[in-house]
C-alpha cells in the first residue's frame, strides 16, 4: 500500500504545512507508538465503511521506529455474526489476527501523476501490512510473516 505522509495525518484531523522536509522522517512525524495507532485507526476506519467492523490495538512494547522503518503488531478483534456457532466449531467465541505492520517512508519519493492532485510531490509511505489467524500466531506458524516483513525494502 502506498499513500502521501499527509493523508494519514489529515485523516487523524492534524494540519500539515507546506513544509516537505517536516513529513520526510518518522521521527519528524511524532512517537512512534502515536504513529502506530494512527495507522491502525485509519485501517479500521476504513473497514468500518466497508462494512466489516473490527477493533484493532498495538501490542504494547511492538513498536519500533528506526531510520526510515516504523514496524509494530497489532491485534485486531473481528466481529462475528453467531458466536455461539463459532464456538461450537472451533471453541471460540471471538475471532482475533496478529498484524505485522513495516512502513518505509520516503521523503525523497513522491507520488507522482499526471492528473491534477493535490498530493502531488508529497512524500509517502510504502507499507506492508502481513496478519495471521490468532491459532497461527500462537503456534508460532507465523514465522513466515516476521520473514516477509523483516525482507520488507522499497528502492
Amino acid at each position: 500500500e502506498r499513500f502521501p505522509v499527509a493523508l494519514v495525518l489529515a485523516d487523524a484531523g492534524i494540519s500539515v504545512g507546506q513544509d516537505k522536509a517536516s513529513l520526510s522522517s518518522w521521527a519528524s512525524l511524532g512517537k512512534g507508538e502515536r504513529l502506530a495507532e494512527l495507522l491502525t485507526n485509519r485501517r479500521d476506519a476504513e473497514a468500518n465503511a466497508s462494512g466489516r467492523p473490527s477493533s484493532t490495538a498495538v501490542l504494547p512494547g511492538s513498536v519500533v521506529v528506526s531510520g526510515a522503518t516504523l514496524s509494530f503488531i497489532s491485534v485486531t478483534t473481528v466481529e462475528v455474526m453467531r458466536p455461539d456457532l463459532l464456538e461450537e466449531q472451533i471453541g471460540k467465541r471471538q475471532l482475533r489476527r496478529y498484524t505485522r505492520f513495516r512502513g518505509e517512508i520516503r521523503g525523497d519519493s513522491f507520488v507522482t501523476s499526471t492528473a491534477r492532485d493535490p498530493v502531488n510531490g508529497q512524500p509517502v509511505v510504502t507499507a506492508l501490512w502481513i496478519s495471521v489467524e490468532e491459532g497461527e500466531w500462537e503456534s508460532g506458524d507465523d514465522m513466515v510473516t516476521g520473514a516477509i516483513a523483516g525482507s520488507f525494502e522499497v528502492p
